[in-house]
């Protein structure tokens, strides 16, 4: 598989195994996640609405 040859080439190159490189990507994206979430719910009034702007917001860049 095309895309595990590439998690194995990354991991090599920064010095760990591709188990280790699959949590370090998951624990990147749950940060990344949690920082949006944080930034588009200072931008509104009414918080109960991140859920609908982070889904506008990755519809558009999805629609790039």
């Amino acid at each position: 598989d095309a895309v595990h040859g590439e998690q194995a080439a990354l991991a090599a190159s920064l010095g760990v195994n591709v188990n280790t490189l699959k949590a370090i990507t998951s624990r990147l994206r749950q940060r990344f996640r949690t920082l949006v979430r944080r930034e588009i719910a200072s931008t509104l009034e009414d918080e109960s609405a991140v859920n609908e702007e982070m889904q506008v917001l990755f519809d558009a860049l999805r629609n790039r």
